[in-house]
């Protein structure tokens, strides 16, 4: 095991889920570089870990404050081992009903450039067809408003999440939680079923190259 304290770099690191992961990283004694849009919004922590934590003003799709984010992190500790992004928020809408800036905003911020610094959520009104009962995005806007699917403890997940980055050959996809592993393995029977319902679709179209 490596006695060198690994770096990280933290977007949306003003509150709940980046900021948890940044105390879990200092409370490993490693370096965390925490961006976010106001900087004074983790005083305290920068207070506390003055030689192993930087707080950096980062809005993540603007491009310029990105790179300087990564040249003060190099600048002050030499690298950057891992890059963990945090920074996004979701909307709860149907794609018909959701507004076009709305969309644009969200697509900038979640695909183009994480700019949020803490995760939330947008609502918009449902389209009447959409309004049915029992409906899938009926299920999930209920399972925001009333966060009946909102559970566990974000400090367990944090932790989960630097000891995987502890693995010498860690898996590509990792399914986090156990309602995702059933999800996953959910996934994975309807994929088998179905192709193995239309293999020989593909007979004798083989790729040759």
């Amino acid at each position: 095991m490596s006695l060198t304290p690994g770096i990280w770099l933290i977007t949306g690191a003003s509150s709940g889920f980046g900021r948890t992961l940044a105390e879990v990283v200092l409370a490993q004694g490693e370096i965390a570089v925490a961006t976010l849009r106001y900087p004074a919004d983790l005083e305290d922590l920068a207070v506390t870990n003055p030689d192993r934590l930087l707080v950096l003003k980062c809005d993540v799709t603007k491009l310029d404050e990105v790179l300087s984010a990564f040249s003060a992190a190099i600048e002050r500790f030499g690298r950057v081992d891992v890059v963990f992004n945090n920074a996004g928020y979701a909307i709860v809408s149907e794609i018909e009903a959701t507004p076009e800036d709305a969309a644009r905003a969200l697509f900038d911020v979640n695909f183009l450039g994480y700019r949020q610094s803490h995760t939330g959520a947008v609502f918009f009104p449902a389209p009447d067809a959409y309004r049915g009962e029992g409906l899938p995005s009926q299920v999930v806007r209920e399972w925001f408003q009333d966060g009946s699917g909102i559970r566990g403890d974000p400090r367990l997940g944090a932790e989960a999440i630097y000891r995987f980055s502890k693995l010498e050959s860690p898996p590509m996809r990792w399914a986090m939680g156990k309602d995702s592993i059933g999800g996953v393995r959910m996934q994975i029977k309807q994929v088998t079923a179905e192709t193995d319902q239309f293999e020989s679709w593909s007979d004798n179209l083989e790729v040759i190259v």
